[in-house]
């Protein structure tokens, strides 16, 4: 290994997934063009001028190599002889953060608009500064390490619970936005009034039922079903998949939610009178 170098991502997932959503906007509004064609239009300009921008720099924002960890957002070089501690934090799974700790000052860098995983920037720190880092393990793997109390099974848990909410993340978003922009054809090209309100019902439904499906299989997976119902529970907290609050809150949550699809039933029958 001669170096670490990390770049900027080239597309980010919440552009493709919008992307996606506008692209049939348009190819749907081409059939019968109107002024609306022209928000989907313009950001799908916007995110092709965003990812040109991108690749125009490909220049690496952080690099690891033997002589330290180089930040080009602070345009400084730091060398191992003056970092204490360096850590890779992950928050619920989707947000990472590199954290560096020196003699002088600390620094807290974002890496979530990176082309990066923990694992690449942890094995680089480890590797480079010949393990004289304290900080080999991030304080999410570490808390999971403490919780199920089994180091020699704890990376296959975490790497599957990561997958897990990758895919989730994932194919539950084009559930999300295919079933919006169903909704928005079906209103617009037939008179039926409720077209939409109806979509985002079942949308919500489908999404539902494609978590607890998944959480299920998930659940049933070699290694993690050795896990008490209190380490599941714990587990799936900490990378997002499950909120930790009471079951007042819970509630409130699913009512808020029915509320909300009987409002659009509601504004859905007042717009057709």
């Amino acid at each position: 290994m001669q170096k670490l170098e990390i770049k900027q991502t080239i597309i980010k997932e919440w552009e493709l997934f919008f992307t996606i959503a506008a692209i049939i906007i348009v190819v749907y509004k081409l059939t019968n063009p109107d002024f609306l064609i022209i928000i989907p239009s313009v950001f799908l300009l916007y995110i092709a001028y965003s990812i040109i921008k991108r690749l125009q720099n490909r220049q690496p924002g952080i690099i690891i190599d033997t002589y330290g960890i180089y930040l080009a957002s602070e345009d400084k070089s730091l060398s191992w002889k003056i970092i204490n501690d360096v850590e890779v934090e992950e928050m619920g799974g989707d947000k990472m953060f590199l954290k560096i700790k020196t003699q002088q000052a600390d620094f807290v860098i974002d890496l979530s608009p990176f082309e990066t995983t923990s694992y690449k920037v942890e094995k680089a720190i480890m590797f480079f500064s010949n393990g004289n880092i304290k900080g080999k393990k991030t304080k999410f793997s570490h808390s999971i390490d403490k919780l199920i109390n089994d180091e020699k099974n704890s990376q296959i848990i975490i790497d599957k619970f990561k997958t897990h909410k990758r895919k989730v993340l994932w194919v539950g978003s084009l559930i999300f936005f295919g079933g919006l922009a169903a909704s928005v054809f079906f209103q617009i090209s037939y008179p039926f009034p409720y077209s939409f309100a109806m979509g985002w019902s079942i949308t919500l439904i489908s999404l539902f039922l494609y978590y607890k499906q998944t959480e299920l299989r998930l659940r049933h997976f070699e290694n993690i079903k050795e896990l008490t119902d209190s380490q599941f529970n714990a587990i799936a907290i900490k990378f997002g998949l499950r909120n930790n609050t009471d079951k007042k809150n819970q509630i409130f949550v699913v009512m808020f939610m029915v509320f909300v699809s009987i409002g659009i039933f509601v504004v859905s029958y007042l717009v057709t009178i």
